[in-house]
């Protein structure tokens, strides 16, 4: 089999609320499954770990002694400021199983099939904080991890 995931996301330039409510930005992004060759009874599962236990996801300021860090949400589905608090986040789903948390899973005859997920960052992060202290480059880490489960 063959899952397709983003080589790279990027959430842009991140700007500060003027206020201390949320202030949400989205990233889509897809996982494909491009090729299955697997028997009726063999699903492939995909899963996405974070950098650290403690704050799963985050992105952190590069190349700063005490770095800053904003954390972010994965969502396997696509969400948005009208549909969120209907939504649940993959990592506020409960704990993480040995592969990280579970985003989808492709069934033997879902080649071509595509999960679309989002990232949620809430730029909330930011009220209050020294811009020129926190300003710079920025990079998180999340690890894609798939397997042949049979059922």
């Amino acid at each position: 089999y063959v899952i397709t995931i983003p080589d790279m996301v990027d959430f842009g330039t991140l700007a500060q609320p003027q206020t201390d409510t949320q202030s949400n930005k989205y990233l889509n992004f897809d996982v494909t499954a491009t090729e299955l060759k697997l028997n009726d009874n063999n699903f492939v599962s995909v899963y996405i770990n974070g950098q650290d236990i403690d704050d799963k996801f985050y992105i952190t300021q590069k190349d700063a002694t005490n770095p800053f860090k904003i954390k972010y949400d994965i969502y396997s589905e696509k969400v948005n400021d009208y549909n969120l608090a209907e939504k649940v986040a993959i990592n506020d789903a409960g704990a993480p199983g040995a592969n990280g948390f579970h985003f989808t899973t492709f069934s033997a005859d879902s080649q071509g099939q595509v999960q679309e997920g989002t990232l949620v960052l809430n730029q909330q992060a930011l009220y209050g904080q020294d811009l020129d202290a926190i300003a710079g480059n920025y990079s998180g880490t999340m690890t894609f991890h798939s397997s042949i489960v049979t059922i």
